[in-house]
């Protein structure tokens, strides 16, 4: 068996340095931009890489252990008995749970990104609808220690959007609509059968990191308006303080605004481009 892991191994790494060799290149030469969710579809990938590597260990270990335990049997002479045979199993046993639970974590791991990699995804897509008005909008935005979601810049300004998808619990007395509804009072996000505050300083966090980087970069003042993006949820906003929380479906008023000069507007959209340009499709590397 082990030999046969050898040869497995040895034939992958054989095939990838002969694809390495192989005179071709890529006919993509320049970076392209960011996709919504680029980044958690990175941590997918790697979940789900995880994920194979603790079923296929699932699947060799127990034979690994059993093979072993033959070999000191037949080969080394040692005899057959109760503590050896209990010893054995509860190894396996102990294999086996270990890896299930890495298996489980990563499930749930991966039920957690999918779920945020939707709600970007469909911000993304709603946030399309502002490109006619003159807007340009760029995703996954690298920041110094984060990223931010989403960025849209023009007539109206410039908006730092955060996007945070939620699971709708089901309410037993409370109908569709009550399910989907969330209570924005300027302070706090209440949700039906819980309350949040962190979504909205993360969200003016990273307003503020994105104006002062732009003001250095462009070199005039830049003020960015922070936003949270709630997806499939209904807003009920009970004051007019605090900042612009909304299902991306409704930023069609985004529109009517006129504040920023085109000047401005291609002077800060140059700046965000430089670093959300850096998916490279050459073979040669990708962040």
């Amino acid at each position: 068996m082990l030999i046969g892991i050898a040869a497995m191994v040895a034939v992958i790494l054989g095939m990838k340095f002969i694809l390495r060799r192989q005179k071709i290149r890529s006919p993509f030469t320049e970076k392209i931009l960011r996709n919504p969710g680029s980044s958690i579809l990175k941590k997918i990938n790697e979940e789900r890489d995880d994920f194979l590597s603790y079923g296929i260990m699932i699947m060799l270990v127990p034979v690994l252990i059993y093979s072993i335990h033959l070999s000191q049997s037949y080969f080394g002479g040692v005899k057959e008995n109760i503590f050896r045979t209990v010893f054995f199993i509860l190894q396996i046993v102990l294999v086996i749970s270990v890896l299930a639970v890495l298996l489980v974590k990563r499930i749930k791991n991966i039920k957690k990104l999918r779920l945020r990699y939707y709600g970007e995804l469909a911000t993304g897509q709603y946030l399309q609808q502002l490109v006619r008005g003159g807007y340009h909008v760029f995703h996954d935005f690298p920041a110094d220690t984060f990223n931010i979601d989403h960025i849209a810049v023009g007539p109206g300004g410039v908006f730092a959007i955060e996007t945070k998808a939620r699971s709708k619990p089901v309410l037993k007395n409370g109908s569709g609509r009550d399910e989907a509804k969330v209570i924005y009072d300027g302070k706090e996000l209440k949700f039906p059968t819980w309350t949040e505050t962190e979504p909205l300083a993360q969200a003016e966090r990273q307003a503020k990191w994105l104006a002062d980087f732009l003001t250095k970069t462009v070199g005039e003042p830049v003020t960015v308006q922070p936003m949270l993006a709630l997806p499939g949820w209904f807003v009920n906003r009970t004051t007019q303080q605090g900042m612009l929380v909304v299902n991306p479906k409704s930023l069609s008023f985004l529109l009517k605004n006129k504040l920023l000069s085109e000047k401005m507007i291609n002077a800060v959209a140059h700046q965000i481009e430089q670093r959300c340009r850096d998916i490279d499709l050459s073979g040669r590397g990708q962040k």
